[in-house]
């Protein structure tokens, strides 16, 4: 009888921690940010992450804000939620404006591949 893996065990089976960002090395949106596939629902792997160490996402209007600019990271240390202007306003700062920060609410209308 061969037990099912749990989320963490499948989520992390697919992330490659060194002692800076832990790189999501599972399939990845066009956008560059990974994915990942849950109860048949496709997200993003850094929210997932966010998510089992913190219990609960970001409000509405925030987003996640990857500190060392990395798309691929799930470290959640690495992450910080800001508002949507904040954000946009980073971006601009750091010169990585346009650069597809903007993934929409439901990104599993991106792809149907997952995790």
């Amino acid at each position: 009888w061969n037990k099912r893996p749990t989320l963490a065990e499948r989520f992390w089976a697919k992330v490659d921690k060194t002692d800076g960002c832990w790189e999501w090395t599972g399939c990845l949106f066009s956008t560059g940010y990974g994915q990942v596939k849950l109860e048949g629902k496709t997200s993003l792997a850094h929210r997932v992450s966010w998510e089992m160490e913190h219990g609960e996402l970001p409000p509405d209007g925030w987003v996640l804000h990857h500190t060392c600019s990395n798309k691929t990271c799930v470290r959640p240390s690495h992450l910080v939620p800001v508002d949507r202007q904040t954000h946009a306003d980073t971006h601009k700062l750091t010169g990585t404006a346009g650069g597809r920060h903007d993934v929409p609410t439901d990104p599993g209308k991106r792809s149907s591949s997952a995790a």
